[in-house]
C-alpha cells in the first residue's frame, strides 16, 4: 500500500474518532439518550478528564495527519510536475511491490501503452529479467546505495523487443521507488555496429599486415634476383669490353695499314665493322658506367679545361656524321675554365648530339649553344626534329625509356640515363624543352664550383684489363633516342 494511501486512511480514522467523541459529549448534555448509569459515571472528575485528555489527543492526531495529508499532496504535485517534464525519458513510480502507481505521457511513445492502461499493472508487464539486469541486482542496489542503474529487455505493446536503460531510485522510507526509462536500442545498434566495423578493420589490418610482410619477402626475393642479374650482367660486359677495344684497335690497324691495297668495296666493308664495333663498345662503356653511377661507384677525375674546346672538338669530330643536317655552334668569346670529368662530359655531350642528329630530318639544321649564366654553364642541343609530347618528356631519362610511337635506331635507351646521371655527379642538372612538330632542346647545367668532393678521384689512366678509360678512339657512345 502506497505511503498517500495510509495517509488518506489515517486522516479518516482520526476523523471518525473525533466525530465519535464530539457524539459522546452531546449525549451526555441532552440526557435522555445514554442509560442512567452511564450518564451518572460520565458525571466523574476522573472520567471528565479522561474525556478531555483523549478529545485533545485525537484534535492533535488530527492536525497531525491533516499536515501529513497535505504535505503528501504537496509532494505528489512536485512527483507529477517532474514527471511531466520529462520529454525523452519514461519516468514512472511504483510502490514496493512494482505496482505503477504514476507514469508520464512518454510512455506512449516508447512503449505504446496509454497511461491509464498502465496505472495498476506491475512494471514487469513493460521490461523484464533477461539476465542485463536481473531483480535481485536491482534490489541488492536499491538497498545498499537507494540507486541503481542498469540495462533491460523492454517488450512493446505489439510485442517488439527493446533495449532499456533504467534508472530506478528509492523514495523515503520504502514507500517505492521511482523509475526512469530510456529506449537505447538505436544507440547500442550504432555501438554494435561500430564495434563490428572496428573487428572488421583490425582483421582488414591483420590481413594488410600479412599481405605487406608477404609482399616485403618478395620484393626482398626480387631484390636478390635483380643483383644477381645486374651482376651476371656486368660480368659478361665486362668481360666483352676488352674483346671489343682489341676489335676497334685491329680494324683501324688493318685500315691504316692495308688500306691502298683495298678496293673501295672492302674499305667500306671494314669501315661498317669499325662503325657498329665502336658502338657496341659505347653500349658496353654506358652500361658498365650507367651501373657504377647508379651505385655512386664512378669517381670523377676532375680537372679544369676550356668548355669552348671540348665542344668545339665534339662537334668536329661528329660533324662527319651529319651528312643529312647542318652543325652550327654559338660559344661566347670568352669562357673560364671548369672543372668537370673530360671523359664523362665529353661523353654526356656526344650523346646529346648524336640524338639530334639521328632525329633530324634532311636538310635541317641543329644548333649547339654555350650560355655562361650565373654561378655556372648552360650547354643546350637544339633540333628540328619531330619533338616529344608533354606526356612522354619524363620517361626519355629512365633507364629503357623511349617515347611512346618512336622507333629506336640502334639504341638500347641507356645514353640519356647515363647522361642524366653524370650531370647529376657533377652537381649540376639536366631537362628537356620539346614541342611536337617543332624540334627538341636537351640542355644540361655544369656549376662553376665544380661536383661535390665526395665524387673525386685521382686520375686513372688504364682500366684494370689494361684498356685506356680515355682513349680518344673509344670516346664516341652508341647514339641514343
Amino acid at each position: 500500500m502506497s505511503r498517500s494511501r495510509r495517509e488518506y486512511i489515517d486522516l479518516w480514522i482520526a476523523v471518525l474518532i473525533l466525530t465519535v467523541i464530539v457524539l459522546y459529549h452531546f449525549s451526555l448534555g441532552t440526557g435522555h439518550i445514554l442509560p442512567e448509569a452511564l450518564t451518572e459515571s460520565s458525571e466523574l472528575p476522573i472520567a471528565r478528564w479522561i474525556s478531555n485528555a483523549l478529545f485533545f489527543w485525537l484534535v492533535g492526531l488530527l492536525w497531525v495527519a491533516f499536515r501529513r495529508w497535505k504535505g503528501s499532496m504537496r509532494r505528489e504535485a512536485e512527483l507529477n510536475d517532474i514527471i511531466s517534464s520529462a520529454e525523452h525519458e519514461v519516468v514512472m513510480v511504483v510502490d514496493p511491490d512494482r505496482t505503477i502507481i504514476m507514469c508520464n505521457e512518454t510512455v506512449k511513445d516508447v512503449f505504446g501503452y496509454d497511461v491509464d492502461e498502465l496505472i495498476h499493472q506491475k512494471a514487469d508487464v513493460l521490461y523484464g529479467d533477461d539476465g542485463r539486469d536481473p531483480l535481485h541486482k536491482l534490489e541488492n542496489g536499491l538497498k545498499q546505495m537507494g540507486f541503481h542503474r542498469g540495462e533491460a529487455v523492454g517488450k512493446t505493446k505489439d510485442g517488439q523487443d527493446i533495449i532499456l536503460e533504467i534508472a530506478t531510485a528509492s523514495l523515503k522510507k520504502g514507500s517505492g521507488a521511482v523509475l526512469m526509462c530510456q529506449d537505447i536500442t538505436d544507440r547500442r545498434r550504432a555501438e554494435d555496429a561500430i564495434r563490428q566495423a572496428k573487428e572488421d578493420l583490425e582483421a582488414a589490418n591483420r590481413s594488410k599486415d600479412k599481405l605487406l610482410a608477404q609482399l616485403e619477402a618478395s620484393y626482398s626475393r626480387l631484390r636478390e634476383l635483380e643483383a644477381m642479374r645486374d651482376s651476371l650482367v656486368h660480368m659478361v660486359i665486362h668481360d666483352m669490353k676488352t674483346p671489343l677495344q682489341v676489335l676497334v684497335l685491329q680494324v683501324q690497324k688493318v685500315l691504316v695499314l692495308a688500306g691502298d691495297k683495298l678496293d673501295a668495296g672492302e674499305k667500306e666493308s671494314l669501315e661498317c665493322v669499325l662503325q657498329y664495333v665502336r658502338q657496341l663498345n659505347g653500349m658496353t662503356s654506358n652500361m658498365l658506367d650507367l651501373s657504377r653511377l647508379e651505385a655512386n661507384k664512378l669517381p670523377l677525375n676532375c680537372r679544369e679545361y676550356d668548355l669552348r674546346k671540348v665542344l668545339s672538338e665534339a662537334v668536329e669530330y661528329l660533324d662527319a656524321l651529319a651528312t643529312h643536317c647542318s652543325l652550327t655552334i654559338d660559344v661566347p668569346d670568352e669562357v673560364p675554365v671548369f672543372r668537370f670529368d673530360l671523359e664523362v662530359v665529353n661523353r654526356v655531350i656526344t650523346n646529346l648530339l648524336h640524338n639530334a642528329i639521328k632525329y633530324s630530318p634532311d636538310g635541317s639544321s641543329i644548333g649547339i649553344r654555350l650560355e655562361l649564366i650565373e654561378a655556372g654553364v648552360r650547354i643546350s642541343v637544339t633540333d628540328q626534329g619531330p619533338g616529344i609530347a608533354p606526356e612522354d618528356m619524363s620517361n626519355v631519362f629512365e633507364k629503357f625509356g623511349q617515347v611512346k610511337g618512336a622507333k629506336r635506331k640502334g639504341s638500347t635507351g641507356l645514353g640519356l640515363t647515363f647522361a642524366k646521371l653524370a650531370v647529376e655527379a657533377h652537381g649540376g642538372r639536366i631537362g628537356l624543352e620539346s614541342r611536337v612538330g617543332e624540334g627538341s632542346t636537351f640542355w644540361f647545367f655544369l656549376p662553376q664550383s665544380g661536383p661535390p668532393e665526395t665524387m673525386a678521384r685521382p686520375p686513372l689512366e688504364l682500366e684494370a684489363d689494361g684498356a685506356s678509360s680515355a682513349s680518344p678512339l673509344l670516346a664516341v657512345t652508341e647514339p641514343e633516342g
